[in-house]
């Protein structure tokens, strides 16, 4: 994924715990100002929207998986917390929280993703978080992060995704 959507991310997760700590006009006024009015902004029950150049951002509370996600990535049962989708490179991110441990999903999502037609090109184990690459095809990747989230002592589950197929072309892959 490129630095951009990363930085974009970062951006908005920070905006969103920023949210949290002042007024709901002040907290959209600013990041509007901060974006030159290019964002919409809508902030409610403890959730934040922002959408801005074709990529939307959600957090807080159950939010709902974002539209276009793909149906052949695995997602645990669980809490969505937040959500990022990019159109230009048809790139998703969500974060969930879940009761199963750090090991179970390791293992659920090599198999679940298996399944699907994935293979996993790579794992990363520490103490502290769990992260296995996948790949179907030369141009769609999927990263899977397992973390404890210490605020709900649950394990949070970060699925990235990225399709970079030229739209433009007679792929014979589509998605469901």
């Amino acid at each position: 994924m490129n630095k951009k959507l990363f930085l974009f991310i970062g951006l908005f997760v920070a905006i969103s715990f920023l949210i949290t700590g002042c007024g709901k006009s002040t907290a959209e006024k600013a990041i509007e100002t901060a974006t030159n009015g290019d964002a919409s902004v809508d902030v409610d029950n403890n959730q934040v929207t922002i959408n801005i150049n074709g990529s939307s951002y959600q957090a807080g509370g159950d939010i709902e998986l974002p539209d276009g996600f793909p149906s052949d990535v695995y997602v645990v049962n669980g809490i969505i917390t937040t959500s990022y989708t990019y159109e230009v490179d048809r790139s998703y991110s969500i974060g969930i929280l879940t009761d199963k441990n750090q090991s179970e999903l390791k293992s659920l999502y090599e198999e679940q993703m298996k399944d699907k037609g994935w293979s996993v090109e790579a794992t990363a184990n520490t103490a502290d978080i769990v992260t296995v690459s996948f790949k179907k095809t030369d141009e769609r990747r999927a990263n899977v992060n397992i973390t404890k989230d210490v605020t709900t002592d649950k394990w949070l589950v970060t699925i990235t995704t990225q399709d970079t197929t030229d739209t433009n072309t007679n792929s014979t892959e589509t998605e469901e």
